[in-house]
C-alpha cells in the first residue's frame, strides 16, 4: 500500500482567527437567481432598449412603493386606445414621433432620462411599439422599455387593469 502525498489532516486544520474580522458575517452570493432573472428587463440582440414582462409591469403598477416609477404609453391609434388599454396608460400614437418639433407629450418630456423612471411602451403585439421604442431611443431617451408581448400577452396572462374590451386573438395558423 502506497503512502498518500501531503498531510492527511489538511482539511481538519483550523484557520487562525483574527479579531480584525470579528464583525464580518459570512455570506453566500450565488449570483442571479431565477426569480430575479425573470423580473429583470432584458434587451434582445440589436435592440437599444430593454423589455419588461407583463407580470413585472403589473407588480410595479400595484406596489405601494415600487422601485421604479412607470410612465405607460400606448402607441396605438386613439381609436384603438379608446376601445381597450391598460388602466394607467397614456395615449401616445407612434405618428407623434415623426413630428419634427416637440415629438414628446409633457409626461414623456418631464421623465426623459430620469433616474428611477421607466417609459414603458406597448401596442397590441409589438408590431409598432418596437419601432417606437427604437425611435424614442434615437431621439435621446435612454429609459425606454418595451412591454414584451404587448397588450395581447398582458390580457392572455389574465392580469387586472384592462379598460374596455380587448380585441379577439388572431386566428391560429392551421
Amino acid at each position: 500500500m502506497k503512502k498518500a502525498l501531503g498531510d492527511p489532516d489538511v482539511l481538519n486544520k483550523r484557520i487562525p482567527s483574527s479579531h480584525r474580522y470579528d464583525d464580518v458575517q459570512a455570506q453566500v452570493r450565488t449570483g442571479g437567481n431565477v426569480l430575479r432573472a425573470m423580473d429583470a428587463p432584458v434587451a434582445h440582440k440589436d435592440e437599444r432598449f430593454k423589455r419588461m414582462r407583463p407580470s413585472t409591469l403589473q407588480r410595479l403598477l400595484t406596489e405601494a412603493e415600487p422601485e421604479l416609477k412607470v410612465v405607460l404609453l400606448d402607441m396605438r391609434t386613439l381609436e384603438e386606445y379608446t376601445a381597450c388599454h391598460i388602466e394607467e396608460a397614456l395615449s401616445y400614437p407612434i405618428a407623434m414621433l415623426s413630428r419634427s418639433t416637440n415629438p414628446f407629450i409633457p409626461e414623456v418630456f418631464a421623465n426623459k432620462n430620469k433616474e428611477g423612471v421607466v417609459l414603458v411602451v406597448y401596442d397590441y403585439e409589438e408590431k409598432i411599439s418596437s419601432l417606437g421604442a427604437t425611435l424614442m431611443f434615437e431621439k435621446g431617451l435612454d429609459n425606454v422599455v418595451l412591454l414584451s408581448g404587448g397588450l395581447r400577452r398582458y390580457v392572455e396572462e389574465g392580469l387586472p387593469g384592462v379598460v374596455g374590451t380587448p380585441p379577439p386573438p388572431p386566428p391560429s395558423p392551421s
